[in-house]
């Protein structure tokens, strides 16, 4: 994503086409209107809102602090505290989004008119809970009252904050006020015409993430965001997407996640199971999230991208993320797979250390999921508490729960509160243990607490484990520090979740400390904190409002599952533009089962209404119930259908790729605060003939590699079964064969069968077929068998033959010389292939070559003769090369191999060879050697005083307290690479240091004086960004304060390849009309240029040219539908 450039010019004209929308945007707190939209600009009217001003006094000194209604205020502590409208917007992806202002009208205001005649509030820093207020200091810049000019920040801003899914969201910020002191006058701009323009908009990428991560049981929890992407169809078109999840679950828990896992599964959920270590699956928590991250990119509509991550062990087990805002552990990085702070996907961790304990939390799960409970009614009644604080006690801790108990948790929603506000509540621990005894569906603390302890009022880690609450769980929010810091030994919220038969089936808190204000603003919503509770209309939305949403909000705002409660509360205080804002989406954590769904209340039936007999042939299967319930509809081995019901709380879902057979099946339905439905749908027999054919069975006796299985390049017998499933005898029949599949060739021939009485079933064939020698291995040959009566009645039953083939895979490749292991500048090396059959087929009478077009390369020998390679076995041909002299340092040679067998069997790849190694060493003098990117309060620098060698170094931006600097290269890699470099530092020990970063997992910090030492560190495979960064905290300064890095060896100098099915560009294993499509582009020209690896798979005929012989052949080669 390209930075987002403010524009203040006058006059910008935006792209022609502009459509007349007249879209209006709820007022808050002013007012904008979208006054046309094009394709790639929207210019939009603003409305000041009502400046507000009250006196506020400190120091001795009286401040004006404006203030709009539910606006908020700019962050920098100290300076003027202006007001600020913000909203946030989705866009269309795209690079160089910018604002141009087209008209002001300004209102001037006298300060000694409206009494006024005061400085500026100045921002004050957010109060963390576990600081005391008196002893905070205040902040005040008082240089500002001397100016003698207008303060003030750029009027129309747009920051882009990061994708949440598959939406791009930005933050759009009007600041209409400026102060100039000298003149003792504020100006207002009243009214505002602006433009947002995205030049680059890329609505084909924008589509294909909509297409692609759409959700309907992860969408975007703001009903004030705009979004301005192409409308398109309605999010009930992505409804089609089964819910995924992703469990990464330790060997020895897996056995008691078993009975959770067939659960999700019959609720309508594809589960995806990754046991760390195991199956080629990395253990670190980069290597994990690599896999997620693969999983998400490569979503299907057979596969949806998944939504959830489920995460079983604490911390020892399966170990979490280094923060990067402050000293503690994330999981946010599990489920934020696009390189910001937004989440992708929903995560919860069930943080049990012991196989008792996972299934104690699963018992618990499943049995408050499956309402199996011994009496549900408990859950009608709640407790909330506003604890013990002698400053915030009364408009914090008590406003956020009178929010809570005034608007939802009361007799209107037919709930029961327990309700102790401050300060009653500090002697109320004996009543509030009471209730969670005697049974709540939901408790909700604010205030004081640690990792073991809700401090005031006290409940403890002893008073957890006394918790008798058996069949009366329920769910818990602290909104207090420490409280979910599961890297200790058991904090308190792993205490209610893990308790047996008692306790909690979900907890959310923070693994850091949290704040006074935003802790309320991610209960209520950002807005006024009011002691007596603040109103529906004061606020935006809340996680209290998400759970809740009968004010009529949108199904995309409902937090219908526990997921949703953490993303919403987390939301809110993004909204607020709080400068904690990234801090909070890294230590808010869920503790339990991220899809439960927390019930507000006794849960009730559903009035559902669905077919309970079907026969065999439906095609159709409608349901009716709440909106957006959860559907599945299975047989003993899988889902025939699963989805949410549409708005209306109807959907029909298609059975016309499944074949019934008469028996039972079981019906699913789950919505938030119902009862589950599960029932039994019967299939029975129609009531005339109906014909299926299945049970193919394949002869390849006479085939090249008879081995009872469908290979490539054979040609086979098939026989299959025809089966008369209705209840009235079917008349003569005759079949044949029909295929749209270019991987076979079927020999036209039509068999007769005899009338089958019901229930009956006979063979059929032999039907010859031949398979294509390019067909790939894994493929699903599709064949319809097309059964016909002699009165016309035609029936047609799909047969799916899995097709085994080689496929040799570089597994690796090794340098061999004389001393280092590399290919050096006029060297010559033996290099030994590493190819491995990771196919289903062997590959006979094997011969791989190497080719290149590499000016700086020589190949002495060429080709390499090799016998059969079986399946999971690996052939290594050894070649001689060599670097000539005139190679440049750093040079990357590339080297094509291709290898090629008996039966048309072929595949090939690329290998990539450094000439020796890459290195950053800042001998240019400057930064320009390597992209490299600045980002913080101040610039790194290039350093010739302190070295590890040569005669340059970088060094750490001039930075001041409470400030950073960081020195960022993206890095691309095929597979795991080290990266080393030598670092020193001088700074205040155990506070100021220096960072390093691969994305957002975190080294060190190494803080205090460190002489140069050198760090290495592995990379994994993908797009990374390595970050140094230097960071110091709110004050003291010690040594020379920076950190100096050199000799960086870049993870780039590793050698590596890849493999390339001759014909596939866009590297989805097969050949397709997709492929042929970007050929032909690629050859007129049209569209982005073709990358190297495009290059290389499309270059089907080796003469190492893209031409119309490719393309002809890559024709030959597809698999057309």
């Amino acid at each position: 994503m390209g930075r987002v450039r403010n524009v203040l010019a006058v006059g910008l004209m935006l792209a022609a086409g502009y459509s007349q929308s007249g879209a209006v945007v709820p007022d808050h707190p002013g007012r904008i209107r979208i006054a046309a939209r094009s394709a790639n600009a929207s210019r939009w009217e603003y409305t000041a809102g009502t400046l507000q001003g009250k006196l506020r006094s400190a120091e001795g000194r009286t401040f004006l602090h404006l203030s709009f209604p539910g606006g908020f205020h700019t962050t920098g502590a100290g300076a003027p505290a202006f007001p600020v409208d913000s909203r946030l917007l989705i866009l269309p992806e795209a690079e160089g989004v910018s604002v141009g202002i087209q008209s002001i009208r300004w209102e001037q205001i006298s300060l000694p008119e409206r009494n006024w005649d005061y400085p500026l509030w100045p921002t004050q820093p957010s109060l963390r809970k576990d600081l005391d207020p008196s002893t905070q200091p205040f902040v005040w810049d008082s240089t500002v009252i001397r100016q003698k000019a207008w303060i003030g920040d750029s009027l129309v801003s747009v920051s882009f904050l990061g994708h949440l899914r598959d939406q791009a969201v930005y933050r759009l910020e009007i600041k209409p006020v400026q102060w100039n002191p000298a003149s003792r006058q504020l100006r207002l701009a009243r009214e505002i015409t602006f433009d947002i323009t995205y030049p680059q908009a890329d609505w084909a990428a924008t589509a294909d993430l909509r297409t692609r991560l759409a959700s309907p049981l992860f969408t975007h929890p703001l009903p004030d965001m705009i979004d301005l992407r192409d409308a398109g169809a309605e999010r009930d078109a992505y409804f089609n997407d089964r819910p995924h999840i992703v469990l990464l679950c330790p060997e020895d828990f897996y056995p008691a996640m078993e009975p959770w896992i067939a659960w999700k599964e019959r609720q309508g959920y594809t589960v995806t199971t990754g046991i760390p270590g195991q199956n080629g699956l990395g253990s670190t928590p980069a290597e994990l999230r690599s896999w997620i991250t693969d999983l998400y990119n490569g979503g299907t509509a057979d596969l949806p991208a998944p939504s959830f991550v489920v995460l079983v062990g604490d911390n020892g087990d399966l170990p979490s993320f280094n923060g990067t805002t402050g000293n503690h552990k994330s999981d946010l990085y599990y489920g934020e797979v696009t390189g910001d702070f937004l989440p992708d996907l929903y995560v919860g961790r069930l943080s049990g250390n012991s196989p008792e304990q996972i299934q104690a939390i699963v018992t618990k799960t499943m049995v408050y999921e499956m309402q199996t409970l011994a009496d549900p009614s408990y859950q009608t009644e709640v407790t909330m508490i506003g604890g013990v604080d002698s400053y915030y006690g009364s408009s914090h801790a008590n406003g956020q729960i009178n929010y809570g108990v005034s608007l939802y948790f009361n007799q209107a929603h037919n709930i029961l509160s327990h309700t102790y506000l401050y300060p009653g509540s500090g002697s109320a621990e004996s009543a509030i243990l009471a209730t969670m005894n005697s049974g709540i569906g939901y408790i909700n603390y604010t205030a004081h607490g640690s990792e073991y302890s809700w401090a005031d009022p006290t409940v403890t880690l002893a008073n957890v484990h006394d918790l008798t609450n058996s069949q009366k769980y329920f769910t818990a929010v602290a909104n207090a520090c420490l409280t979910a810091k599961f890297d200790v030994g058991e904090c308190i919220g792993e205490a209610f979740l893990r308790q047996p038969d008692g306790g909690a089936i979900g907890y959310i808190g923070g693994s850091d400390n949290t704040y006074w204000d935003e802790d309320y603003y991610w209960a209520v919503g950002f807005g006024p904190i009011v002691g007596d509770g603040a109103t529906y209309e004061q606020t935006g939305l809340g996680a209290y409002d998400g759970m809740f949403h009968d004010h009529g909000e949108g199904f995309a705002t409902w937090c219908t599952v526990n997921g949703a409660i953490l993303l919403r509360g987390n939301l809110a205080v993004a909204s607020s533009g709080s400068a904690q804002e990234n801090y909070y989406w890294e230590i808010y954590h869920l503790l339990g089962d991220p899809t439960l769904s927390t019930n507000l209340g006794a849960p009730t039936a559903q009035e559902c209404s669905y077919p309970t007999v079907i026969q065999v042939g439906t095609t159709d299967f409608t349901v009716t119930g709440d909106p957006y319930a959860l559907v599945s509809l299975h047989d003993s081995d899988h889902a025939l259908v699963s989805g949410c019901l549409f708005a209306d709380g109807e959907r029909t879902f298609s059975l016309a790729d499944e074949t019934l057979v008469p028996g039972p099946l079981e019906l699913v339905i789950t919505a938030q605060n119902r009862l589950p439905v599960l029932d039994t749908i019967q299939v029975i027999a129609p009531d005339t003939p109906y014909l299926t054919a299945g049970e193919p069975l394949c002869d390849d006796s006479l085939a090249w590699h008879p081995d009872g299985q469908v290979d490539m390049d054979e040609t086979l017998q098939l026989r299959f079964r025809i089966r008369n499933r209705g209840q009235v005898p079917s008349a003569p029949v005759s079949v044949h064969l029909e295929s749209a599949d270019s991987y076979v060739t079927l020999i036209p021939d039509t068999l007769a069968v005899a009338p089958l009485v019901p229930d009956s079933a006979v063979w059929t064939g032999p039907y010859s077929l031949e398979v294509s020698g390019s067909c790939p291995d894994g493929h699903d040959l599709r064949l319809n068998a097309v059964m016909i009566d002699t009165f016309g009645t035609t029936w047609t039953s799909t047969l799916l033959l899995t097709v085994h083939a080689p496929r040799l895979q570089l597994a690796g490749f090794q340098i061999q010389d004389a001393n280092n292991g590399r290919l050096d500048i006029n060297e010559t090396v033996d290099l030994l292939l590493e190819l491995t059959n990771d196919g289903s087929c062997e590959a006979l009478a094997c011969t791989t070559r190497l080719s290149t077009l590499d000016p700086y390369l020589a190949l002495p020998v060429q080709e390499a003769m090799s016998d059969s390679v079986p399946v999971d076995s690996t052939v290594r041909p050894l070649f001689t090369i060599r670097a000539l002299p005139t190679t440049p340092p750093g040079h990357l040679f590339r080297i094509q191999w291709q290898i090629t067998g008996d039966h048309a069997y072929q595949d090939q790849g690329m290998i990539q060879i450094p000439a020796g190694l890459i290195i950053e060493d800042f001998e240019s003098g400057d930064f320009s050697a390597f992209d490299w990117i600045f980002s913080g309060d101040a610039d790194w620098q290039i350093d010739s005083v302190t070295v590890w060698e040569g005669r340059y170094s970088a060094v750490s931006g001039d930075i001041g307290d409470n400030q950073a600097t960081s020195l960022l290269l993206d890095v691309s890699l095929p597979e795991p690479r080290p990266c080393r470099f030598a670092f020193k530092v001088s700074s205040e020990a155990n506070y100021d240091g220096l960072e390093f970063y691969i994305d957002n997992t975190r080294y060190g910090p190494w803080q205090g004086d460190i002489d140069w030492q050198e760090m290495e560190v592995s990379v994994p495979a993908g797009d990374h960004t390595l970050k140094w960064r230097y960071v110091k905290d709110q004050g003291v300064t010690q040594g020379q304060d920076c950190a100096w890095v050199d000799f960086i060896v870049l993870p780039l100098s590793g050698a590596s390849g890849f493999h390339c099915l001759p014909g596939d560009l866009n590297g989805d294993d097969q050949v397709s009309d997709l492929d042929v499509l970007r050929l032909t582009l690629i050859l007129m020209h049209q569209g982005t240029p073709p990358s190297e690896e495009e290059s290389f798979c499309g270059d089907v005929n080796y003469d190492s040219f893209l031409d119309v012989f490719d393309l002809l052949e890559t024709c030959d080669r597809r698999n057309g539908p």
